[in-house]
C-alpha cells in the first residue's frame, strides 16, 4: 500500500491542486496540505484512521480534499503522517499527533479556528488528544509532551467511528455485528496487540472504559463535539456508550451522536454523492458525510 504521501502527491495532481508539505519540529514525520493555509480562517488537523498499521489510504485523500472544498476557501486541513506499527508502538503516534498540533497552534493556525478530526484509530487519537489537554496529562511525558492551550479551546473536534473499545466480552455485539462490518473483533485485536506493544490498555486507547467523571474537563478545551459511528458497525455499541459517557460527564457541553443509517465503520470514506449530499436535513441526518458535511459548513462559515 502506497504510504500517505504519496496517495496525497496523487490526489492533489488529480485535483490540479499544490503539494504542500511540512516537516512537524521535534519528530520525525511530516505533515500534508489540503486547502489554502494562509488564506483559511479555520485550520483542521486530521489524524487519519488504519488500525495504527496502514497509512492514510486514498480515500482518506478524497475525503480531506471534500472536506477542504465544503469550506470554501475558509478551511485548510493539516493531516499529519504519523509513524505506524510495528515501526512505532504506543504512545509514540499519539506524541507525534500532539507535536504536530503545537505546529499549528503556534504556527499559520495562532490566530485562527482549529478543529481536530479523526477517524477510526485517528478518531481514537483525537479523543486521546483531548484527554491530554484537559485535565488528563499523559504519563509519559518524555514521548506525549505536555500541551498548554493557553486558554484557547478547539472550536470543535470530531470523531468518525472511533476506535473507543473493541472489547467483545463487555460488547458481545461485536460479534453480530462485524458480519455487516469490514473490521472484525480478530482483525482489531491483532492491530490493537501490536500497537500496544505488551502494555495494558489505559484510558488514552480504550476512552470507553474511562469513567464518566474523565470526561468533566472536556469544556476547558474543546467547544463543539461531533460524534459519529454506523448503524451497522461492529463497534457501534461501544461508541454509544462512550458518547453516552461523555454527555454524562460534560452535561453542558455541545456533544452529538449520529448514526448512519444502514451504514457500516468509517462510511464517510465513501462518499454518498452530491445528491444524497445535498438532500441531508441539517439536524437529522440518515448519513454519517451528511452530518459531517454540516458541521464542516457551521464551523467554517
Amino acid at each position: 500500500m502506497p504510504p500517505w504521501l504519496d496517495n496525497y502527491k496523487a490526489q492533489q495532481k488529480k485535483d490540479k491542486k499544490p503539494i504542500d508539505i511540512e516537516k512537524i519540529p521535534d519528530t520525525n514525520i511530516e505533515g500534508v496540505w489540503f486547502g489554502d493555509k494562509n488564506a483559511a480562517t479555520t485550520i483542521m488537523i486530521f489524524f487519519h484512521g488504519g488500525g495504527f498499521a496502514m497509512p492514510g489510504m486514498d480515500m482518506h485523500a478524497q475525503l480531506l480534499a471534500r472536506m477542504a472544498d465544503w469550506g470554501k476557501g475558509n478551511l485548510a486541513i493539516f493531516a499529519p503522517a504519523y509513524t505506524l506499527t510495528p515501526y512505532a508502538v504506543y504512545p509514540q503516534a499519539l506524541g507525534e499527533c500532539v507535536e504536530a498540533t503545537r505546529f499549528i497552534l503556534e504556527g499559520v493556525g495562532k490566530s485562527k479556528g482549529i478543529l481536530l478530526a479523526g477517524d477510526s484509530a485517528g478518531g481514537q487519537l483525537v479523543i486521546a488528544l483531548l484527554s491530554h489537554v484537559s485535565g488528563h496529562q499523559h504519563p509519559q511525558g518524555q514521548v506525549v509532551k505536555p500541551l498548554e492551550l493557553q486558554g484557547r479551546r478547539f472550536k470543535g473536534a470530531a470523531a468518525l467511528s472511533p476506535w473507543v473499545s473493541s472489547d467483545t466480552k463487555k460488547f458481545p455485539s461485536i460479534h453480530e455485528l462485524s458480519k455487516t462490518d469490514m473490521i472484525g473483533p480478530n482483525c482489531a485485536t491483532y492491530w490493537d496487540d501490536i500497537y500496544r506493544a505488551g502494555k495494558s490498555a489505559d484510558h488514552y486507547i480504550v476512552p470507553e472504559a474511562a469513567p464518566t467523571e474523565w470526561w468533566a474537563g472536556l469544556g476547558e478545551s474543546v467547544d463543539d463535539l461531533l460524534i459519529l459511528a454506523g448503524g451497522d458497525e461492529a463497534i457501534l455499541e461501544p461508541i454509544e456508550s462512550w458518547s453516552k459517557k461523555v454527555q454524562e460527564g460534560w452535561p453542558n457541553g455541545k456533544v452529538r451522536l449520529v448514526v448512519g443509517a444502514g451504514e457500516s465503520h468509517d462510511e464517510p470514506l465513501t462518499p454518498i454523492g452530491a445528491e444524497k449530499l445535498n438532500a441531508q436535513v441539517p439536524g437529522k441526518e440518515t448519513a454519517m458525510e451528511g452530518a459531517l458535511y454540516h458541521w464542516v459548513k457551521d464551523l467554517t462559515a
